[in-house]
């Protein structure tokens, strides 16, 4: 409300007040800085990512340890249920009588 009522009556100007001098040595120093802070932003995320893949190796490699675990159990297993095959093979065998000709 009373920034309406200044807004319809008073009278601004505005007036542009600005240095002649261009410091030079100023903004190169704040270029410097921006290229500091990017580079340590893209070293930073660079670490990130490494940290990321080895993670990933890592990963990898415990996925291939438990899979030759498991497969060795499968063999075990599988090796147990050879031999309980060859038992009752044999079991089967001495209760068949020969046949006579």
């Amino acid at each position: 409300m009373v920034y309406d009522l200044l807004a319809e009556v008073a009278e601004l100007e505005v007036e542009y007040v600005t240095d002649d001098e261009f410091d030079e040595d100023l903004l190169e120093k704040l270029a410097q800085e921006s290229l500091e802070r990017e580079q340590a932003a893209a070293a930073e995320q660079a670490s990130e990512e490494g940290k990321e893949q080895d993670e990933v190796v890592a990963t990898a490699a415990v996925v291939d340890e438990e899979a030759a675990v498991v497969a060795e159990e499968d063999v075990a297993v599988i090796e147990e249920e050879a031999a309980s095959i060859k038992e009752e093979v044999v079991v089967a065998e001495e209760e068949i009588e020969p046949v006579k000709s």
